[in-house]
């Protein structure tokens, strides 16, 4: 742990499993799931074979204001690369 960051430590003395606690299971499970969902309603759905790793971007239930689909697109595009 970097020295500075020694303050921010401390030691879990309950019975109860930290990972339990926290729910620390649920969101590894979670970022390692081969679909995230997106605030808008569009996913990501990621696959990873032997030659490469394919990030698909979907719109979803996320269809913008307006109903231009360029600009929904391009939203969707932004949102999925934050």
């Amino acid at each position: 742990v970097a020295p500075d960051l020694v303050g921010r430590l401390s030691r879990w003395t309950s019975e109860v499993d930290a990972f339990a606690t926290y729910r620390i299971d649920e969101q590894l499970a979670k970022a390692l799931d081969r679909k995230v969902w997106l605030p808008s309603g569009g996913s990501l759905v990621i696959d990873k074979t032997e030659a490469m790793i394919v990030v698909d971007v979907n719109t979803g239930k996320f269809t913008g204001q307006g109903g231009n689909l360029e600009e929904t697109v391009t939203r969707n595009n932004l949102e999925a690369a934050e």
